[in-house]
């Protein structure tokens, strides 16, 4: 049986997605007074310090889409949680005109998750940008469903914190089969 961290404090908790969606489901409820019901998770977007602090994100967003009765108008709803400065906030937008044909992302049916996406990404040349770098670095992710080349793919833009920003590395990973492209 593992051992427990001896300190208590929330740096030492690994949070998943599963937990972060599960602390936005009771911001939609508590926070704001409405189910999810009606709401379609659309993008996923976080930013991981390359030294995997504790697995730690610095910020994760999720984006909700719900269309009204209008075909053409959608409202957006994003939540942003900010773990290690115990933030959460929101903002809701209503787009006229809704002319891309949005899918809604399905977290429980993702046969490749984050944290399998990520080791794919670091065999495939993620680790290697980190020690070039020192871990001197952020890994920004992003997930959206769509049918484009890369939809429903894991991204990962691997981006030094020095003045190099030009040199970076970026992948995406299939969540469906792991292939990279």
């Amino acid at each position: 049986m593992p051992t427990p961290p001896s300190n208590n404090s929330v740096d030492n908790v690994f949070w998943n997605i599963e937990d972060n969606l599960l602390v936005g489901k009771t911001f939609f409820k508590d926070a704001l007074g409405e189910s999810q019901d009606g709401w379609n998770l659309s993008r996923i977007d976080t930013n991981l310090p390359c030294e995997f602090n504790n697995n730690r994100e610095s910020w994760i967003n999720f984006s909700y889409f719900k269309d009204n009765m209008d075909p053409s108008d959608r409202l957006v709803h994003v939540v942003y949680i900010t773990p290690n400065e115990n933030n959460i906030d929101d903002e809701e937008s209503e787009y006229f005109i809704a002319a891309e044909n949005w899918k809604p992302i399905d977290v429980n049916n993702l046969k490749i998750p984050l944290e399998g996406a990520l080791l794919i990404a670091e065999r495939a040349g993620g680790t290697d940008f980190r020690t070039k770098y020192k871990n001197d670095c952020f890994i920004r992710i992003q997930f959206w469903a769509d049918d484009s080349e890369f939809g429903n793919s894991w991204r990962f833009i691997y981006e030094p914190l020095s003045d190099k920003k030009s040199d970076q590395f970026e992948i995406y990973v299939n969540s469906n089969n792991g292939q990279i492209h």
